[in-house]
């Protein structure tokens, strides 16, 4: 019998933002522990939540009783450990937010902050008897926070959000000004067609979707018929992405301990779809190149899972893929979705102007919509070079801009 152990350590300290205050502050230190073992082509699995006196090992050979097939050995000999740098301190950090949120109640009065500010630390190891030790450590700051104007009726009518390794206050005031500064501009609907302006989830959820390794194996993906071919644009490439400056909270290895020593796989290439990702079990399934894509549950076994997506940058800025055009930056978006065919549609609630430089001004409401082919396929311009949307790479498309009456 091996023995395995997959566990998160996970260290919160959340700071409550209401009426553009710091109103609390909660400390949290979870660990969930999966405790694993395997014997004659079986997986128990025993997961708990901080310490216990029970035996856990017991508990998880007791559950080799569920028959659940697991026909793979541990990963063996492996000793590696990475510390991802950041210089965050969740408890110095408190009065530069107490003076950044007193700098914006001056700057604009007129705005009501509201939500969270977080600074969250993980540890995840993998460890087995079969002498490997698999160690990553991060440790973030994710901004999340709620504009409501004092004149608006509505819950919430634009929002700041960014993700980062250090805390910068001029970095925060920036953003802030920028987006409430164009808020309260608003502005009409140019007569010439307007790009979009994206942060690249909100289009590229159905690649994700359809490139699940499961799917494609059972042929059921959107995109079997394709593999292969060259469907996309030539300046698109979609892949499974482990570079820290670009990934946050994304150990080296996945749930089963694979690691990509490249550290990135390839899913489209150039326009042409090569591979989907895949864990062990699908791998050797469906025959299909193992690409690390394994996640977990801390009381549930291995199963497809993977959330490292990225795109090839343009060597170019945002300003420089609309090439002199006007673009709308999809602020909010929700209420639309893809449909099983590949055609997208949402209400976008908050859309700004910009010129690739700046943000020019608040729009109307409108319909967004496309298709799946099209968006990255003749549609697309680019993914920037430039960190446009607050501290990010933006992705820029053509798409259908229906304007609301």
């Amino acid at each position: 019998m091996i023995r395995e152990t997959y566990e998160v350590a996970t260290q919160e300290t959340s700071f409550s933002v209401v009426q553009s205050r710091i109103d609390s502050i909660r400390q949290k230190n979870i660990t969930r522990t999966g405790y694993r073992v395997y014997q004659d082509g079986l997986i128990g699995v025993h997961g708990q939540l901080g310490q216990s006196t029970d035996d856990p090992w017991q508990k998880a050979a007791e559950n080799l009783s569920g028959q659940v097939a697991y026909p793979f050995e541990p990963v063996r000999g492996i000793n590696q450990e990475k510390t991802v740098a950041s210089d965050l301190d969740g408890q110095a950090i408190l009065p530069e937010l107490e003076a950044v949120l007193a700098e914006a109640r001056k700057r604009h009065p007129e705005f009501i902050i509201s939500n969270k500010i977080n600074i969250t630390e993980t540890t995840t190891t993998l460890q087995n008897d079969q002498q490997t030790k698999l160690v990553h450590r991060d440790k973030t700051l994710m901004v999340g926070l709620i504009l409501k104007h004092k004149d608006s009726v509505s819950i919430m009518d634009t929002f700041l959000g960014y993700r980062a390794r250090h805390w910068d206050a001029g970095f925060f005031l920036d953003e802030f000004e920028k987006m409430t500064a164009a808020y309260n501009t608003q502005v009409p609907f140019p007569e010439d067609e307007l790009l979009v302006v994206t942060e690249p989830d909100l289009l590229a959820s159905k690649l994700v979707t359809e490139l699940n390794g499961e799917k494609v194996g059972y042929k059921s993906s959107l995109l079997n018929k394709d593999f292969g071919k060259k469907v996309f644009h030539d300046d698109f490439t979609f892949y499974l992405d482990w570079d820290e400056k670009e990934q946050y909270h994304v150990p080296f290895f996945d749930a089963e301990g694979t690691i990509i020593p490249e550290g990135r796989v390839d899913l489209v290439r150039a326009g042409v779809i090569e591979k989907a990702y895949t864990d062990r079990r699908t791998a050797d399934k469906f025959q299909m190149p193992l690409t690390g894509s394994a996640a977990c549950p801390y009381d549930g076994v291995p199963t497809l899972g993977a959330r490292n997506f990225n795109m090839a940058r343009s060597p170019k800025t945002v300003r420089e893929l609309l090439g002199g055009r006007l673009g709308v930056v999809i602020v909010m978006a929700s209420g639309g979705d893809y449909t099983e065919d590949g055609n997208f549609a949402t209400p976008v609630q908050l859309g700004l102007l910009t010129d690739g430089t700046r943000l020019l001004g608040r729009l109307p409401e409108f319909d967004l919509s496309g298709r799946l082919y099209d968006i990255f396929g003749k549609d697309y311009i680019g993914y920037s070079q430039d960190r446009f949307l607050a501290g990010e790479h933006a992705l820029v498309v053509k798409m259908k801009i229906g304007r609301k009456s």
